[in-house]
């Protein structure tokens, strides 16, 4: 029996699912509830058959194909990913419950389907169909009121939640309307961050990750929660933890992994799974598994909104880390459900999802209606909860329009907003010119990227082990390192460059570089070498948490649904590495101290900037920055045996900062021997 699809405005292909009889006589009929369309021509081949009709398929009325005797619904082809389906269906008009205190408008994008009702509460409401869209209002004060809708098409009809909800039941059950500045944090804190952004360094966290641990110094009912992260927490050894610890290296924003709501871990059984939430399930309401009471949409809303001020309370601003690029499952998510194949991006020769994403869809950024979705959902976090920036996960598969709109719009704010990306090529089916990546930077001006340059320079290539890099022993991509340090390597630039070895994806840090079998006190110090060029670097550094303990995943190179024990902050560990965490500490406030390491252009960078070349030493790295009648030197020794570095005649010099050097009040002239994997900044006298 074939399946009928909708391939364009008039045209129906019939697609067998084995070759067709040919010798029988084929008898169609289009009809609309009671109503024949003419049909215009029909065209067979061995697998499907292509239906003309004399006019357009009326979207508001159920379709059945009389096929020999047989009714088949109409099901939604390759017409919803047509320009000519958004010129005639979208719609420039607010999406999504809309609510006051006086009445509540709910309004729907869904052109295919020809029915739909609103469930609020136990109440059963039509909705009208206009245009693309179904639309009723319900008058009175609905916020706390559950809701959902029934959706039907040709084929099915659907229960589905509005993907505009602002919170949920557990699990994503029912959700409910909210009035959202009536819910507020039960603290008064008072921000102390600044409405501009200075100096961005940036702290990469997951919530659950912050708190898992047995020594987080958190109460057992709050690990894991939004409200388990706070303020004047240590662990047993009296370390700070939580948020005073973060404070405490001098960053100046956290980014957190995903905090909406995500699919895989079972909100009232969160012990029996883990994830770090790149499975999104609905992009504007919190996760509940990170709520004390996940059968209360109320309080996941309200304790988000506490984490944010204690953030603010204490000097760091907070990024959101988004998925919005691709779903968890097609079928099962209310994009599909509404408005089939309009929402994802397909392959142009076979009509299969398109997979850049790697997770078996791509959402379609560049129709209207799903820009729209994202620029709002954007604007949504940073006007009700009052974030400070977004990181846009696998961003290369999104189009640069609608990155260049939710720019423009953040614009408007108050404040300023970071915006930063992962910008890799991806397969997805979008064409080059348009895919935000770094070569089309011009296009999205004020977006970083993260600079894979700079890692895999530093710590050898991240998918291949055997590849080493510039702290494995031998100075490799000693050249591309010095180039991509100062910002002069294409297609980046210190201005939009994110400069990182490390973050949540791939192995940790020391987990790569203790797969080399090097004595622990070597992996340590080419730890530490990386850490300190990925800091001082010229661009926006980024730190993943725990990096400055030599965090550990126990080697798992992809931890995404690991359990706690792979995952968890170490605060056991944090106390072994207090040593080193000083010095990422002083690391970072040295890059705070002098502002030419702040410098973002290249007319700022390179006068202040040269490099001490030596034919015999050409795999050392030995950087000479002069600001303000002040000069230091950084150098890095990537060998495994002590050096004498000749830096200049006549020339004095004293140790600010070395990875190895405890205290080192000397004064030195001409050269300076560097130990083995020694990184170490100098000031000239």
């Amino acid at each position: 029996m074939p399946i009928a699809y909708l391939d364009d405005r008039n045209v129906i292909a019939l697609v067998y699912d084995e070759e067709k009889d040919t010798e029988k006589d084929v008898k169609i009929s289009v009809k609309q509830d009671d109503d024949e369309i003419p049909v215009e021509s029909i065209t067979d081949n061995d697998t499907h058959t292509t239906i003309v009709l004399a006019e357009d398929i009326n979207l508001s009325r159920q379709t059945m194909i009389q096929f020999n005797g047989y009714k088949l619904p109409l099901e939604i082809g390759k017409y919803p990913t047509t320009p000519q389906f958004d010129q005639t269906y979208a719609t420039d008009l607010p999406m999504g419950p809309i609510y006051t205190q006086e009445s509540t408008t709910f309004r729907v994008f869904a052109p295919t389907a020809f029915e739909m009702n609103l469930r609020l509460e136990n109440e059963r409401i039509k909705m009208n169909k206009i245009d693309g869209y179904f639309e009723v209002t319900v008058d009175g004060d609905l916020h706390e009121q559950l809701f959902h809708y029934e959706v039907s098409h040709n084929n099915v009809t659907h229960i589905v939640n509005d993907p505009y909800v602002k919170t949920l039941t557990a699990n994503g059950a029912r959700g409910m309307i909210i009035d959202i500045d009536r819910i507020v944090p039960d603290e008064t804190l008072e921000s102390t961050i600044s409405p501009e952004n200075g100096d961005v360094i940036i702290y990469e966290a997951h919530v659950r990750d912050m708190t898992s641990h047995i020594n987080s110094g958190v109460d057992e009912d709050l690990r894991w929660k939004f409200t388990g992260i706070n303020s004047g927490q240590s662990s047993s050894y009296g370390l700070p933890t939580g948020i005073d610890y973060i404070k405490s290296l001098g960053v100046t924003h956290v980014q957190l992994l995903p905090v909406n709501d995500f699919q895989t871990v079972d909100e009232l059984n969160q012990h029996e799974s883990y994830n770090w939430g790149y499975d999104p399930a609905y992009f504007m309401a919190p996760e509940g598994s990170y709520s004390t009471n996940p059968n209360d949409p109320i309080s996941r809303v309200k304790e988000l909104k506490t984490l944010i001020n204690r953030f603010h309370a204490n000097g760091l601003k907070v990024i959101f880390d988004v998925v919005l690029n691709h779903v968890f499952a097609v079928e099962d998510n209310s994009f599909h459900k509404l408005a089939p194949n309009y929402y994802f991006r397909f392959n142009s020769d076979s009509f299969t999802l398109s997979d850049g994403t790697g997770v078996g869809n791509d959402l379609a950024t560049e129709r209207k209606m799903l820009s729209r979705f994202v620029v709002e959902t954007i604007m949504y976090w940073l006007e009700a909860y009052n974030i400070d920036g977004y990181r846009f996960d696998l961003m290369g598969a999104m189009d640069t329009d609608t990155i260049h709109a939710l720019r423009e719009a953040s614009y408007n704010l108050d404040r300023d907003v970071f915006l930063l990306g992962e910008g890799w090529h991806l397969n997805t089916n979008l064409p080059e010119d348009k895919k935000t990546v770094p070569e089309n930077k011009s296009q999205v001006p004020g977006v970083h990227f993260f600079n894979d340059r700079l890692r895999d320079a530093l710590k050898g290539d991240t998918f291949k082990m055997e590849i080493g890099g510039y702290v494995h022993g031998s100075g490799e991509y000693s050249h591309e390192l010095r180039e991509v340090f100062i910002g002069n390597m294409e297609p980046f630039d210190p201005s939009m460059s994110i400069n990182y070895v490390e973050a949540h994806d791939n192995h940790t840090l020391f987990d790569r570089l203790n797969g080399d079998d090097w004595h622990p006190i070597v992996i340590e110090r080419q730890h530490q070498m990386a850490t300190a060029l990925g800091i001082l670097a010229f661009g926006t550094p980024f730190i993943h948490a725990g990096q400055e303990f030599m965090r550990t995943k126990d080697g798992h190179e992809n931890s995404y649904n690991a359990m706690d024990d792979i995952n968890k902050m170490d605060w056991d560990r944090a106390a072994h590495y207090q040593d080193n965490i000083q010095f990422v500490r002083d690391l970072i406030q040295f890059r705070k101290d002098h502002e030419v390491f702040q410098f973002k252009t290249a007319e700022e960078i390179h006068p202040c900037v040269s490099y001490i070349m030596r034919d015999e030493q050409e795999e050392f790295f030995a950087l000479r920055v002069t600001h303000n009648d002040e000069t230091h030197i950084i150098l890095a020794n990537p060998r495994t045996e002590d050096h004498y570095f000749f830096i200049a005649d006549g020339e004095t010099f004293e140790v600010v900062l070395s990875n190895v050097r405890v205290k080192d009040e000397a004064t030195y002239e001409h050269s300076i021997l560097l130990k083995p994997f020694e990184v170490i900044i100098l000031r000239v006298k």
